[in-house]
This record gives structure tokens, C-alpha cells and sequence, in this order.
């Protein structure tokens, strides 16, 4: 008896990542989605990302649901364009997507994703979390994400020529 009532109650009500009691049909307020990861380490090498609603042209999704990925974070202005098309021409014949993350708006983003074309995804972090956590400088920064969802490499500063040929099959795998 004492068990199903257990059951049951788990059932209606769920605890968010931070441990914030989340009742049925409540959102989540905008500082869960803030918070980095419990294991504090969310912007290093072997963290995972953040928790942070990226905003698609379609949808919203979890920074965390872009695995395997290469993921470039720009600031605005940006002139990273041949890093962007030389990334993403590189990942085309894997299985790997590139995401371009902005957060200043759309514009820039959808423009450099569009111009980059082989299925480039543009987001935009707009309570710039991603930002906060990682620091990109002024020349666009690179995190290769492996399926599991760990940051296996940062890159800040992406040179034009940016090899990922060795790199890409690595985010398929688990070590």
C-alpha cells in the first residue's frame, strides 16, 4: 500500500534539475534554465553543456539535445563565415550536425547558416547562457560534442582551415 502511494505520488509531481518541485502543467521559471550542470562542469573539456533554451527557427530545444555535434558559438559582428562553410562542408558526410549559435537575434545566425547551406542549424541562446559559461572571443569558438553529450574539445578562436577529419568520427564514439 505504502509503496503505490509512493508510486503514485512520484507519478504527479517531479523535481527539476536544480531540485526546484515541478507540479503538473508549471513551467519552469527562467532561472532553471540558467543553472549549470551539478557536477560544475559545464564550460570545460569533459563537461557537459549547460542547461539552456536555444531558440530554432521551428522549435526550442535543450543546448544538451545537440549531440553529436559541432557546435560554433559567434558573437556580433562575426567573421567567421569561411570557418563556418569549412566546418560544415567537413561534417556534411558524417553524422555529425553543425549548429551556429548566436545571441544577439536571429539575423546574423539564420544569414550564416543559410550562406553555409549542408544543413548548418541556426539557434539563438537568448538569455545568452552559452555565452556566460564558455566566453567565446570576438572570432566565433568551436565545442565538439560527443553523442553522450560531453564537450570533448573547445576551440576558441577557430583558425579558416580548421581540420575536423580526425576529430568528427571521435564524437560518434564513446570512450
Amino acid at each position: 500500500m505504502v509503496l503505490v502511494a509512493a508510486a503514485t505520488l512520484a507519478g504527479f509531481l517531479a523535481f527539476d534539475a536544480i531540485g526546484t518541485l515541478v507540479l503538473p502543467g508549471q513551467e519552469y521559471a527562467a532561472a532553471a534554465r540558467l543553472h549549470v550542470a551539478a557536477d560544475g562542469r559545464s564550460g570545460t573539456v569533459g563537461g557537459l553543456l549547460p542547461v539552456a533554451e536555444l531558440h530554432g527557427r521551428a522549435r526550442s530545444r535543450s543546448a544538451r539535445e545537440l549531440r553529436p555535434a559541432v557546435v560554433m558559438l559567434v558573437r556580433y559582428p562575426c567573421e567567421c563565415f569561411r570557418q563556418l562553410v569549412h566546418v560544415a562542408a567537413q561534417a556534411s558526410g558524417s553524422k555529425v550536425r553543425v549548429y551556429v549559435v548566436g545571441f544577439n537575434g536571429r539575423a546574423q545566425v539564420d544569414r550564416l547558416a543559410d550562406s553555409a547551406g549542408r544543413g548548418v542549424v541556426p539557434l539563438v541562446d537568448p538569455l545568452r547562457t552559452l555565452d556566460a559559461v564558455y566566453h567565446p572571443g570576438p572570432r566565433a569558438m568551436l565545442l565538439l560534442v560527443r553523442r553522450d553529450g560531453v564537450v570533448q574539445e573547445i576551440v576558441d578562436g577557430v583558425p579558416p582551415n580548421m581540420e575536423l577529419a580526425t576529430r568528427l568520427p571521435a564524437l560518434l564514439h564513446l570512450p
